[in-house]
């Protein structure tokens, strides 16, 4: 199936790209509690 790479290299990229974003969300998260004590 020719699709199947491009849909899978698709779905990966995505995942990392959210797992990136959550841990700058978290990071940042983190950062504000921490300046408000």
């Amino acid at each position: 199936m020719p699709v199947s790479l491009p849909v899978w290299t698709k779905i990966g990229y995505l995942q990392s790209h959210f797992a990136t974003l959550k841990t700058q969300a978290f990071t940042s998260i983190i950062t504000t509690f921490m300046q408000l004590n």
